[in-house]
């Protein structure tokens, strides 16, 4: 396979070149690789195999470290379209990244999440937040408006989980929203005291 990378901003495309081309801008793909791997010399092989290894590593750091992690097939998404999402997961610090199915598959078994490896078939994106709720509100509301785009399954707090689940955990308040639920609970019995109180003093 001849592998292209590109970076536009907060997303990233690593996989076959001609993949990229079809789904992306070709002018901003680099081919990272001029020839293909049987014609490589030992020292070219060595550095492939590198970079390999660093991709993975990026993956399993992602997988570990975002509080979600939701897998999506994007075929048929066009530029505009990628960037519309891209835009969307910038506002709440969330990202896409799309790499090489073998290279995810590499990531999730070092991480121990075996369940994942089912849903790696066709392009498929890494759709990430820090936080368990955000990616899935995100990648949930621009799929209902985008169908190309297509949930599979997702890692929430090391957990494997599938698509009706991360419906599901879109529908939950956001951090704001959960702590206001939470404010809301705590001083209903003080403002129902501090009342009682003042009827009390009020009479006296």
């Amino acid at each position: 396979d001849r592998i292209g990378i590109m970076k536009e901003g907060n997303l990233l495309f690593i996989g076959n070149k001609e993949e990229l081309y079809k789904s992306t801008n070709k002018d901003n793909v680099e081919e990272a690789s001029n020839q293909n791997f049987s014609g490589m010399n030992l020292e070219d092989n060595e550095k492939v195999l590198e970079q390999k290894k660093a991709i993975v590593e990026e993956v399993s750091s992602l997988l570990k470290d975002s509080g979600s992690v939701i897998l999506a097939e994007y075929r048929g998404l066009n530029v505009a379209e990628i960037s519309e999402l891209k835009r969307a997961l910038l506002k709440e610090n969330a990202k896409m990244c799309v790499y090489k199915n073998t290279l995810v598959d590499r990531a999730v078994d070092a991480c121990g999440y075996t369940d994942m490896k089912q849903y790696l078939e066709g392009p498929n994106a890494l759709i990430s937040s820090s936080d368990s709720i955000s990616a899935a509100k995100i990648a949930t509301k621009f799929a209902k408006k985008h169908e190309q785009l297509v949930i599979k399954a997702a890692i929430v707090e090391g957990k494997v989980v599938g698509k009706d689940d991360v419906i599901a955990l879109s529908k939950l308040p956001n951090k704001e929203g959960m702590l206001s639920m939470l404010l809301s609970v705590l001083q209903a019995p003080v403002r129902s005291f501090a009342c009682a109180v003042k009827a009390v003093a009020d009479k006296e």
